[in-house]
């Protein structure tokens, strides 16, 4: 027995010991200070479990500095620092293996952060070096729920209808989520899912240049942003989800599940409506590289025209998105990256258009309704591997985006009568894009660049009953009109660069371009079933190739005060075209020298100057030779010549970036003028119009002028935002043999503020203002001067009734005209909501009223040289709805 007992108790302390083998001791460290910098000390930090059960403590000392020492650590075990200080909000930052310092930097209490703004508007935004920092609690209003709501109300940042983020006026050119690259340019998932309050604060990161190897070396204008989330956000995985039903027949759903750890990020959105939102505009790329600057025209179009209002206001809509992005980062910063996007829509549109066109001898009139089914499925996968440290970058990115598209019309026109049209169409493209970059030696780089792209998009439309039956079949009817085309290709892009980083910074690319582009179109009556050519006119089969070799030298300085860099780039170009019976061969030699210079004026303020020479030759879509009929009453042909323009330009602006005074300004200038060997030739008729490229050597010129304005007001918690630009411009058009020359003036307002004038009262508010003037040079006769103003005004109330329910009303009120025919057209909309968002609970309730006033049409005017067009459109009704939001 007593041999048993013995034995028992050396097993148990053995089982004890392996179990204390398994766990160390380790220090944490840091320091604690607030948002202004300001160390503080006696403030308890701590370390905890999962369980939030507290395992070691330490006190600042006057200094802001901590050191705990952690008993019984397991590796793999969870723990958490934290900080849960009085009149700060407590903060928990996740401690893994590889982290022994932590810092802190604590926001003010919710209590106290009203008091704060008040008095001194310290810590809303900061700024240190190149990067401007915003702290996203400052600018949060009760009635936001996602970050995009927040980034609208940011001084010098402003959010564009599609969702783009611009800062001075200039779209970003990347987006960062903890400084991770999640979902690259296709960023509207992210701000529209990611709660405010998960966010701290957001950075602009001023002339940003996203790779770290061309830091300091390479110039931007464009800045990047980056989201800095909350520990609460980084801990665990976020579920969000929203439901709403309505009348007549509404469904609206979106599941989100999101996750930011260190080294793994997840963002998946499942959503569904046919209640008018656009899902698809969340799947939009936002960043253009020369990678994805492709040409996405069409052979043939569908008749689907929306009015100009929010899609939420005339989107007759049944879609379904999943959208999926992946992002993970070994040891080593390699960084993987799967971005997946599933869209199936399906829209139904009517409109009815009204179009004059002013010739000097006559007037063409044309009466259209429009009744359209369109449905589209969109399939993009994209895989992204991705180095990037300070001597070494490595960017590989792979794709296949499909894009399947049906659209059937009724159509009743006053020229043809009724008929159906039909347009089929399938999009294919498959793209690599590959980018290496390494330092040889302190002052030595060279980048390797390759993108491959191919694109096979084959269409067919049909007009039943068969049109034009007197122009294309000697007056014999038919039973349809059939059109097939197919726009095919592929085109690579290679370089090579070495970048010597002496005193006056140089760089020498070389490298080659190739295309091999073919358009095959048939224009065909059909009988009987049987199908027939017309003839040769209206029929392709178009090979078109393009060899570019390139050569460019860039020379470029960087210190504190001026920036400059020329740019010397030299291209030769050798394209071939042919068709049945027709070839030919041309080169060019191109030279495009471009400089810009920018200078600091104070400590906020830059001035910039650039000068640049561009010229741009046509593509297949330019070229081909046989009429294609592009919607039902135009036929266009290129008749084989090829387009060459050169664009000549100067900017000048000035930038203020104010931050202690919250004043975000920028003034500039430009005039350029364009030079073109070919010139459109219109011939306008009730029946039909035909375009075909014509051989015509001329100059026109431009210039415009802007004005943006922000500020931001911390005693009221309020922003303001004016911006205004101007522009004229010369153009010619050849209609029915008369050369037209008109100038274009064209004036944009844009105002917005968002005010808390009363505790009790949220205002959002903004104007929109565009003014066009198209004047006639040196023609008399029919022709007049074309006038139009456009009017939008949005104003929004959110006045809290209780710490659980807030009551907003919503109002927009449009008026367009043009002076002579139609004076004041205006329309008015009002929308109401009341929401129940009680405390410490995770859900809240919508009820509300869309379109409260019933309006259920909307009538538009346009005008453009001598067009003239009102156009009325179908929007949706009113209907009611209740929205449950949940978060897991």
């Amino acid at each position: 027995m007593t041999n048993k007992y013995l034995k028992a108790a050396i097993l148990l302390v053995a089982f004890f010991g392996c179990i204390h083998a398994g766990f160390s001791q380790i220090i944490v460290k840091g320091q604690v200070a607030d948002i202004s910098g300001k160390k503080l000390s006696s403030i308890a930090v701590s370390v905890l479990n999962i369980q939030e059960l507290t395992l070691a403590y330490s006190i600042t000392d006057s200094l802001g500095y901590y050191s705990i020492k952690v008993p019984d650590w397991k590796k793999g075990d969870s723990l958490f620092v934290a900080v849960n200080a009085n009149g700060y909000q407590k903060m928990l930052i996740y401690l893994d293996s590889n982290i022994r310092t932590v810092d802190f930097e604590l926001l003010p209490s919710a209590a106290l952060l009203k008091e704060v703004v008040v008095t001194s508007g310290k810590g809303i935004v900061r700024s240190k070096g190149d990067t401007i920092k915003y702290n996203v609690d400052s600018f949060s209003h009760p009635q936001d729920r996602t970050i995009l709501d927040v980034l609208k109300k940011m001084p010098g940042l402003e959010v564009s209808d599609n969702g783009e983020i611009k800062f001075q006026g200039k779209s970003i050119n990347s987006l960062y989520v903890d400084g991770d690259n999640l979902v690259d340019g296709k960023y509207n998932t992210l701000t529209k899912s990611l709660a405010n309050d998960m966010v701290a604060s957001i950075e602009v990161l001023q002339n940003h240049q996203p790779i770290q190897t061309l830091r300091d070396i390479e110039l931007t204008e464009t800045a990047g942003l980056n989201i800095v989330l909350k520990s609460k956000a980084r801990m665990k995985f976020l579920f969000d989800a929203s439901a709403s039903i309505g009348e007549p027949g509404l469904r609206d759903a979106t599941f989100n599940t999101m996750s930011f750890k260190k080294s793994f990020k997840i963002l998946n959105a499942l959503k569904y409506s046919n209640a008018g939102r656009n899902i698809r505009e969340d799947i939009i790329p936002h960043f253009q590289s020369e990678a994805n600057a492709r040409d996405d025209r069409q052979l043939l179009k569908n008749e689907i025209v929306q009015a100009p209002l929010a899609s939420s206001r005339v989107l007759l809509n049944d879609d379904f998105l999943e959208d999926i992005n992946l992002f993970s980062k070994t040891n080593q910063q390699l960084e993987i990256r799967f971005n997946g996007s599933i869209f199936k829509g399906n829209i139904v549109n009517e409109y009815s258009n009204r179009q004059l066109v002013f010739l000097p001898t006559d007037t063409i009139r044309y009466n259209e309704s429009f009744f359209t089914k369109f449905s589209e499925t969109y399939i993009r996968p994209s895989i992204t591997v991705s180095l990037n440290k300070k001597k070494i970058y490595f960017n590989n990115t792979s794709g296949l985006e499909t894009q399947v598209s049906d659209a059937a019309s009724d159509v009743t026109t006053s020229t043809s009568g009724h008929f159906q049209e039909k347009l089929r169409s399938r999009k294919t493209d498959i793209f690599n894009s590959s980018r290496f970059l390494k330092v040889l030696s302190p002052k030595l780089i060279l980048e390797l660049y390759s993108y491959l792209f191919y694109r096979t998009s084959p269409q067919l439309s049909q007009l039943t009953p068969g049109l034009y039956s007197s122009l294309l079949n000697n007056g014999h009817p038919y039973d349809a009109l059939a059109e097939s085309a197919r726009n095919a290709g592929f085109t690579s892009r290679n370089y090579a660069s070495i970048k010597y980083l002496t005193k006056i910074r140089q760089s020498y690319k070389v490298g080659v371009d190739w295309q091999s582009q073919q358009i095959v179109s048939d224009l065909q009556t059909e009988l009987s079933g049987v199908k027939t050519s017309i003839a040769d006119t209206f029929r392709n089969h178009l090979n078109f190739y393009k060899t570019s070799v390139f050569a460019e030298a860039v020379f470029s300085r960087n210190s504190d005060l001026v920036q400059y860099e020329f740019a010397l780039p030299v291209e030769k170009m050798f394209i071939t075209y042919r068709d049945t019976g027709f070839s030919e061969h041309n080169s060019y030699l191109f030279f495009q020298p471009s400089f810009k210079i920018k200078s600091r004026i104070g400590k906020q303020g830059f001035i910039q100057l650039s000068s640049s020479v561009r010229r741009t030759i046509g593509n297949q879509f330019d070229i081909y030779r046989g009429y294609i009929l592009n919607g039902y009453r135009t036929f266009n042909s290129k008749v084989g010549i090829l387009p060459v323009s050169k664009i000549s330009s100067v900017l000048l602006s000035y930038e203020l970036n104010d931050v202690p005074d919250f004043l975000f300004a920028t003034v500039s200038m430009g005039y350029y003028r364009t030079n073109n060997n070919t010139i459109p030739l219109y011939a306008v008729s009730p029946i039909a119009t035909t375009i075909v490229n014509y051989r015509f050597d001329n100059t026109t010129d431009g210039f415009n002028l802007g004005l943006r304005v922000s500020k931001y007001v911390p005693v009221i918690r309020s922003n303001f935002a004016l911006s205004q630009t101007m522009s004229l411009n010369e153009f010619l058009q050849f209609q029915n043999g008369f050369l037209l020359k008109y100038l274009n003036s064209s004036w944009t307002t844009n105002c917005k503020f968002s005010v808390k004038p009363l505790s009790f009262l949220f205002v959002n508010y903004s104007l929109n203002l565009n003014m066009f003037v198209n004047t006639p040079v040196g023609t008399s006769g029919n022709q007049i001067s074309q006038r139009s103003s456009n009017l939008l005004n949005k104003i929004d109330f959110t006045i809290p009734l209780n710490k659980a329910v807030n009551m907003m009303v919503a109002a927009e009120f449009y008026k367009n005209s043009r002076p002579g025919i139609i004076n004041n057209n205006t329309a008015s909309f009002m929308d109401f909501t009341c929401e129940y968002k009680p405390a410490k609970v995770r859900y809240d309730l919508q009820l509300g009223v869309f379109n409260i006033l019933n309006r259920t049409g909307y009538q538009n005017i346009s005008t453009s040289s001598n067009f003239y067009s009102e156009s009325v459109y179908l929007i949706r009704p009113r209907n009611f709805f209740i929205k449950i939001n949940y978060r897991f």
